[in-house]
């Protein structure tokens, strides 16, 4: 348990250190490519701008219509199935192939 705790800090540092260096790097235009949910909720991503980190690789993801509130987030793919999004919480979630981060997996993983 406590090795899982070490883990998770250290993995929570490191996510942090890479989201802080990609933010310097936020590219106010791109190829964003808009994703669609089943549910209707879209979703795009700047797959022209890919960056290799010790996360995986990165992106620009962000909610299409959330007004000017909305702010993109960098969101990690390893290419085996996994991703991750930086907002507050630490850990690998799946990408299902069907699923929005499934989908920009498959787009980001194939230009790599």
């Amino acid at each position: 348990m406590k090795l899982n705790k070490i883990f998770s800090i250290v993995l929570g540092l490191s996510l942090l250190g890479v989201t802080i260096s990609f933010a310097q790097n936020e590219p106010t235009s791109g190829s964003w490519k808009t994703y669609e949910a089943a549910n209707g909720d879209k979703f795009r991503a700047d797959i022209a701008h890919i960056q290799h980190s010790p996360l995986g690789l990165m992106v620009w993801e962000e909610k299409v219509g959330e007004g000017p509130a909305a702010q993109p987030q960098p969101m990690a793919f390893d290419c085996h199935g996994h991703y991750t999004v930086w907002t507050g919480t630490v850990g690998w979630l799946k990408a299902s192939p069907g699923s929005i981060p499934g989908q920009i997996a498959k787009d980001v993983c194939a230009k790599r």
